[in-house]
């Protein structure tokens, strides 16, 4: 039998476990088993933030962020504004490698553009540019709220997919750009034969989305509102129904199992299937005069939507018997806990979001039980900004430029910390990745470093021979401080009867981790193996 030695020897990032521990354990179960502990990870990355409110557009992400910010604010690493003509809109923030990719108004031979714009996301350096058509807003956007004096622009946030940028435009202009230059890959004017849609009183405010391919809209053409296109052609694929837009953007969901795809169109809720537009669902919601701007919000199998104006709120239950699906209205507050814009989260029950309509610099951050509706505790001064859920903790962006992070608790409000980011008004949501902060206001965008320091390392052990042919691992950190429980979700445990196997071949164990005081443990099977090896990776 052999082991490899632990005193000083490295298996390439791993240390090995040492000789007698391994000998023990092998002697118990009568075959050998290997230890490799891997330290963890450097840098806690949170992948891309592809589009309106995030990698599910659900508002949610699981980016670790500094949250100390009283002791250690976070650190602005670049500002862009009025001097680099990145001012003038509402859209927000998508993030691709190392692209930041936003939408703004820009005078071009003296004609106001709409204009997708593409940033170095280390040093805020514009990389292209890419004019999509007519910047004019009659009638809505930044008219009437005060202290805005100027800065209306788009309002639909790019997505990104591969080295592809999706952009739909106020005018319904649906564009495919290349992320690297910003050439224009296909464009599709929806206002033009033989589409010939029309925009609704304040233009489009919709995102895109992307699934399978495809990138969704309600397009608003006559007869065939909700559309799909081909995403590396621009060709359409489906189309169909007649439910007319809204300022809301469309969300990806799962509920009972089933992929679809949920507009909150001005009928109410329309599921659809996304490969085909084929109608799972509907549910009638009328509303005060204006059509709803915030998305749906999926939990489970309740769905909840809002609208401003004296709207209000409401959830439905979705249920299904064989394949078809069936809902009921179990909550309703007409008038009251409006979502104009700023679409809530969903956290162990309860939503967190701001409500109320044109309260502009005032607008309350509430708690409410999502399938009663019931206000659980209700801050002022938050304004029409928008709110993220990161990890355990809500990110807010207030009206006036301010990021606000509260616990996200029923009993009461809790506010961690606060940190004065932008100037200008913030009708949008930020964007977190790689430990940063990228946020946006109609004069400026900031980008703000609150990285979390390297975790203690780990150091993976084989506890004792566990009974029925299972053995006990435990991991904790090797500096013996306590493992964060909020850790655990990134830590992935992985076995393999060969050491020298690539990476995507080792298999992780599916099992629930248990800890207790700061230590973790797991049992594996392993009988059916006659030599073992384990390795622990953190993930973001």
């Amino acid at each position: 039998m052999k082991c490899h030695r632990s005193s000083g020897s490295e298996f390439g990032n791993q240390s090995v476990l040492n000789f007698g521990v391994c000998q023990r354990v092998a002697k118990l179960l009568l075959q050998t088993i290997f230890v490799l502990s891997v330290a963890g990870a450097a840098a806690c990355l949170g992948g891309d933030w592809p589009g309106f409110r995030g990698p599910n557009g659900d508002g949610t992400s699981n980016a670790r962020i500094r949250t100390d910010w009283a002791a250690n604010p976070p650190k602005v690493l670049w500002r862009k504004g009025t001097a680099n003509n990145l001012q003038d809109g509402f859209s927000s923030i998508a993030v691709s490698g190392q692209r930041l990719f936003t939408m703004v108004r820009r005078s071009i031979g003296g004609t106001y553009q709409e204009v997708c714009v593409a940033l170095d996301t280390e040093t805020g350096v514009e990389l292209w540019s890419r004019p999509l058509g007519p910047a004019t807003y009659d009638g809505g956007g930044n008219e009437g709220a005060p202290g805005n004096t100027g800065g209306d622009g788009p309002r639909s946030t790019p997505t990104v997919n591969g080295n592809r940028v999706y952009v739909f435009t106020s005018w319904l202009v649906l564009a495919c750009l290349d992320a690297e230059d910003g050439h224009v890959v296909w464009s599709v004017d929806l206002m033009a034969a033989p589409y010939k849609a029309s925009v609704i009183t304040w233009q489009n405010a919709a995102s895109p989305i992307v699934r399978d391919g495809l990138v969704i809209v309600n397009g608003n053409v006559p007869s065939k509102r909700l559309m799909a296109f081909n995403a590396e052609t621009g060709t359409l694929v489906w189309s169909g129904q007649d439910d007319k837009m809204t300022y809301s953007t469309p969300v990806n969901a799962e509920l009972l199992g089933v992929p679809q795809v949920i507009f909150y169109a001005q009928s109410g809720l329309v599921a659809v299937n996304p490969n085909t537009g084929a109608v799972l669902w509907r549910h009638a919601c009328s509303y005060n005069g204006v059509p709803p701007a915030s998305s749906p919000v999926v939990a489970g199998d309740l769905v909840y939507c809002s609208a401003g104006y004296n709207t209000g709120a409401r959830v439905i239950r979705v249920s299904k018997s064989g394949s078809a699906f069936s809902t009921t209205q179990i909550a309703r507050t007409p008038g009251m806990f409006e979502s104009q814009w700023a679409t809530p989260v969903c956290y162990e029950g309860f939503l967190y979001g701001i409500f109320g309509t044109k309260e502009y610099g005032t607008a309350p951050l509430k708690c409410l039980r999502i399938d009663t509706l019931e206000e659980q505790w209700s801050q002022d001064g938050f304004g029409m900004g928008g709110v993220l859920l990161v990890r355990d903790k809500l990110l807010t962006l207030t009206d006036a430029g301010a990021l606000v992070l509260v616990q996200p608790t029923p009993g009461a409000y809790s506010e961690i910390a606060r940190f004065a980011a932008l100037s200008g008004k913030c009708w949008n949501v930020p964007a977190v990745i790689d430990g940063r902060i990228y946020a946006r206001s109609t004069k400026e965008i900031v980008a703000l470093d609150v990285s979390v320091p390297p975790p203690p390392k780990l150091r993976l052990e084989i506890l004792r021979a566990a009974t029925n042919g299972k053995v006990r691992i435990r991991f904790r950190n090797a500096d013996g401080t306590p493992i964060e429980s909020g850790r655990l979700p990134g830590i992935q445990v992985l076995a393999s009867s060969d050491v020298a196997a690539p990476s995507a071949m080792w298999a992780e164990l599916i099992t629930d981790l248990e800890i207790e005081d700061g230590t973790v443990f797991l049992d594996e099977l392993t009988e059916a193996w006659p030599q073992r090896f384990y390795r622990i990776v953190e993930n973001p």
